[in-house]
This record gives C-alpha cells, structure tokens and sequence, in this order.
C-alpha cells in the first residue's frame, strides 16, 4: 500500500527510536529483577543465579517481544513508499497480544512480588511491587505507540490519497 515519503520516514525513525527505548528499559528491568532475586536468594549460591536468570527471562519475555517487533517492524514493513499492510496488522496484533498477557501476568507477578518484599530491607521492597508493573507499562507504551505508527493509512487519520 503506498505511503508518502514523509510517513515512510516516520515509520523507520519512530519504530528505531520507540523500539530501541523499550528495548534499554526491558534489559533495566530484567536487571533490577535479577538484583531483587539475588538479594532474596543469595549471591554466593548457583540456585541464586539460577532463579534469577530464569525470573528474569519469565518477566521480561512479553517486553522484549513487543520491543523487538516494533523495531523489526519498522524495518521490514516499510519499504520505498510502500507500507506492507499485511505485515503492518500482524504487528498491531502481536503488540496487543502482548499488552494483553503481560496484563494477566502482572497480577501474579503483583502477588508474589508483594509477598517477597516482606523479606527485604525497605528500599528494595518500595522497589518490588513497582517492577511488578513494569512489564505491562512497557508492553503498554509499546502497544499504544505502535499501533498509532502501524496504523492502517485507508482508515480515518491516515495518510494514504484517495
């Protein structure tokens, strides 16, 4: 479907910039969650770093997906002044599935970060149930961005000549 010029550069820029922003937040994320489950299960033990490795990669799943595929997307759906609409909707549903499961899982991650900030000193438990919002605010901003920069140029708003 054809784009003007302009939008094409929008596109490319924008999902660069949003992309690769979510992208730096989600690996802050992954290591403060790292940093909170070594403090609750010790540094000096394998089943620590173990536990926060796989914490990490369990929390940060949903943001890094949506981080990469709004900056994939803003690479590979763009071409010339063409936008591949096709291409476009799947990343639009991508990012809302995400949006949508990172929703569901912060109300566990709300729980047992709760229920773990009773065991730590007080700055890091001010920290937990902050970090357990963090991926649905992320995948959040990735979905409402992205939806406005892959949105459909025939719809009203959009861009495309008629």
């Amino acid at each position: 479907m054809w784009v003007s010029a302009r939008r094409t550069v929008e596109i490319r820029s924008g999902g660069r910039r949003l992309g690769i922003g979510l992208l730096i937040s989600t690996l802050l994320a992954f290591a403060m969650v790292a940093v909170l489950t070594l403090q609750l299960f010790g540094w000096d033990r394998w089943m620590g770093w173990g536990v926060a490795f796989v914490a990490g990669l369990v929390y940060v799943g949903c943001p890094l997906i949506s981080s990469l595929s709004v900056w994939g997307s803003s690479l590979d759906y763009v071409e010339g002044e063409y936008l591949n609409a096709v291409g476009a909707q799947m990343a639009r549903r991508v990012l809302g599935g995400m949006w949508g499961f990172s929703s569901f899982l912060t109300l566990l991650w709300l729980f047992v970060f709760t229920v773990v900030a009773t065991q730590l000193p007080l700055p890091l438990a001010v920290l937990a149930p902050v970090l357990a919002v963090a991926p649905v605010t992320i995948t959040g901003i990735a979905f409402f961005k992205g939806r406005k920069l892959f949105r459909d140029p025939l719809t009203p708003g959009g861009t495309a000549a008629r």
